[in-house]
């Protein structure tokens, strides 16, 4: 009977370490809602509010260093020219967390819709979008410290435009 306390409390230890994993991949979840929210009503402020002060982007064969405030002028600029009628998941998000659970990478893909506020025809673009984004948790909050990411068509190209 003394061998069963151990094993119980093993398996009692391994539903709080899974329990923990699982509200930090809700964490992360909420924050890539939070981003969604923020397309949708064109607010800069939000789609940035959760990057660390240095941020990483790597597309289009580039990579980029920016601090979140440039991030943030950049969305703000590009936010204030489109209206998005829909950023949808295409697939489940992908959440993986660190064993020591102070990183994780998340796997995003999801089409959009808007149409260019100047655009008298009111013509709605589409796109395609994937990424994988890194966050480290630093004073116990997600931050996203980097992305790599890809549109088809490419992100700002014309809707007829080919890859």
């Amino acid at each position: 009977m003394r061998w069963l306390s151990p094993i119980v409390l093993l398996a009692i230890s391994s539903v709080v370490v899974a329990q923990r994993a699982d509200d930090q991949v809700a964490n992360i979840l909420r924050l890539h809602a939070i981003e969604r929210e923020g397309h949708l009503k064109g607010d800069a402020h939000m789609v940035t509010s959760f990057l660390a002060d240095s941020f990483v982007s790597v597309q289009n064969g580039k990579v980029e260093v920016q601090s979140r405030e440039q991030v943030r002028r950049n969305f703000a600029e590009y936010l204030a020219g489109v209206v998005y009628s829909s950023w949808d998941d295409l697939m489940k998000p992908s959440v993986h967390i660190s064993a020591d659970g102070t990183m994780a990478w998340a796997v995003i893909q999801i089409k959009a819709r808007f149409r260019e506020k100047n655009d008298s025809t009111q013509t709605i673009q589409e796109f395609t979008s994937s990424w994988i984004a890194a966050y480290e948790k630093r004073a116990s909050a997600w931050q996203m410290v980097g992305i790599s990411s890809g549109c088809n068509p490419p992100c700002g190209s014309p809707p007829d435009a080919k890859q």
